[in-house]
């Protein structure tokens, strides 16, 4: 199984560092989630994995091939897809449109193989992303990545304001993808969602990894909440 890591990643906006130091690695075939509090840089790593901000150290291999630099069109052709959690539809084209432009990369997947894995886009293929509800959307901004035949797929904070069912049924599609060997790495707020649905999981704080364990290991850790407080920043007075 090939595996997408990053070793040593130091990165930011400009000249701002936001995570330092970060080592991780997703595997094909295997669910990896990020978790951590708010501010921890979680969104801010994918963003490096995929070249759309400034990376001062550190490398990202595949196979221990190096991707540097780092240039998110390359990326993408190299096969990682990604999934971010804001403005991840095109609001004014329709669902086929958005999905189409998904295959411009790298391509090998059609629209088909897309719908049958989320058949409910089947009916609304001619309805404008941006009417379509907050599950939805990421429905189509999932499978507009897959339109790019990704070997690895990155997605921010997927559940982010859905119920909790649509939740388990978008994580459910995840770990449907990975089962037919794909590599997942997600960035997810609901912990225990995530825990419950990964087979890897680490814990970003400040920028940096706290901890990393197998994802059913750390569900079952007592002092998990504990974790958590103690990852939270510290006001300063």
């Amino acid at each position: 199984m090939m595996k997408l890591e990053c070793r040593g990643l130091t990165a930011g906006y400009r000249e701002l560092v936001v995570i330092s130091n970060v080592s991780l690695t997703i595997t094909q075939g295997s669910v990896t989630c990020i978790i951590g509090p708010n501010g921890a840089g979680k969104s801010t790593l994918l963003k490096a994995l995929m070249g759309l901000i400034r990376i001062h150290e550190g490398d990202i291999v595949i196979d221990e091939q190096s991707l540097m630099p780092v240039r998110t069109e390359r990326m993408a052709q190299l096969g990682i897809g990604y999934v971010p959690q804001l403005s991840n539809v095109f609001p004014t084209l329709t669902v086929a449109e958005n999905l189409e432009i998904g295959g411009y990369a790298r391509g090998g997947s059609s629209m088909d193989d897309v719908l049958e894995l989320f058949q409910v886009l089947k009916g609304v293929l001619r309805k404008p992303a941006g009417k379509l509800s907050g599950g939805q959307q990421t429905m189509v901004a999932i499978g507009r990545a897959l339109m790019g035949n990704p070997d690895f797929l990155l997605v921010d904070e997927p559940t982010a304001g859905l119920s909790p069912a649509i939740a388990g049924t978008l994580w459910g599609y995840l770990k449907a993808l990975a089962g037919r060997g794909m590599g997942i790495g997600v960035v997810e707020q609901n912990v225990r969602l995530a825990l419950t649905n990964s087979n890897d999981a680490y814990l970003l704080a400040s920028g940096s990894i706290r901890l990393h364990e197998q994802a059913a290991d750390l569900a079952a850790r007592e002092d998990l909440e504990g974790l958590f407080l103690e990852a939270e920043p510290q006001e300063q007075n």
